[in-house]
């Protein structure tokens, strides 16, 4: 997990251990005798042997929590680290997930908007959700005073408003480029006919019917959406926008976000 430059992950505290086990096993080469020792000295040794080994380790967890200043392994963890990974341990820090609203490709044009819509809903749900139960909590550096501070629901959902915005203009694009992949497509195809009529081969005319197939279900799939970019973004925001208008009403009503979802239309 990445909380604005602050990793809190097992690889970390594996680094803190790993560091602070180096620097116990260098005192314990210091105190290796290089002559023999005497028999009270081994008695000695012997005592503190077996009641070191019936105290019992402490955890990660307890060590930060205690946040012992003496503690190796809390010397190179901040105090926003301590608080970052305290919240975590309380169950009120989760991802912030930078990732893209959904994969495009798959399915057909309509089927890709649909699951936008989809995903676009889930997320709503699961930021307004998180911060109505206070199980929400995701830790920033604020850029004008410097300090931690979690970040508002109306931040998040901008984030989401902006992720939304640049998956529809990814998918236009794609869909934009679709009727040149289909020519490509097609005089690839074209051209591994020739290529069998003059030479022969099976395998090349394989390729040849998978290539036109490829072709096909792209021109099925351009057929399913508006024609212009201008038209599939405003049924888009248009869909978004009667979910939002609905959403309090719908989740009151016990509604699922697939029901939620099977109740708009986008085109």
């Amino acid at each position: 997990m990445r909380l604005d430059g602050i990793r809190i992950n097992p690889f970390t505290e594996a680094l803190f251990v790993k560091r602070v086990d180096k620097e116990e096993n260098k005192k314990e080469e210091v105190l290796k005798p290089d002559k023999p020792v005497r028999k009270s000295d081994e008695d000695i040794a012997v005592r503190l042997s077996l009641t070191q080994s019936l105290l019992k380790p402490k955890s990660f967890e307890e060590r930060v929590r205690e946040d012992d200043p003496n503690d190796p392994l809390l010397k190179g963890m901040t105090p926003g680290m301590k608080k970052a990974f305290l919240a975590e341990l309380d169950g009120k820090v989760v991802s912030r997930g930078y990732n893209s609203l959904l994969t495009i490709g798959g399915g057909s044009g309509k089927t890709v908007m649909n699951n936008m819509l989809e995903a676009y809903a889930k997320r709503y749900d699961e930021l307004v959700q998180g911060h109505k139960d206070g199980m929400r909590s995701i830790f920033i550096t604020d850029s004008q005073t410097g300090e931690l501070r979690t970040l508002t629901l109306e931040e998040e959902l901008q984030e989401l408003n902006e992720n939304l915005e640049k998956s529809i203009e990814c998918f236009n694009g794609l869909v934009d480029q679709m009727p040149q992949w289909i020519k490509a497509l097609e005089r690839h195809a074209n051209s591994l006919v020739e290529s069998v009529k003059k030479y022969g081969g099976s395998a090349a005319l394989d390729m040849a019917e998978q290539a036109m197939d490829h072709a096909d279900r792209l021109r099925r799939d351009l057929k399913t959406l508006p024609e212009r970019a201008q038209e599939r973004e405003r049924r888009m925001y248009a869909a978004i926008d009667e979910f939002l208008a609905q959403y309090k009403g719908w989740k009151a009503a016990g509604m699922d976000i697939k029901s939620m979802i099977d109740n708009i239309t986008i085109f």
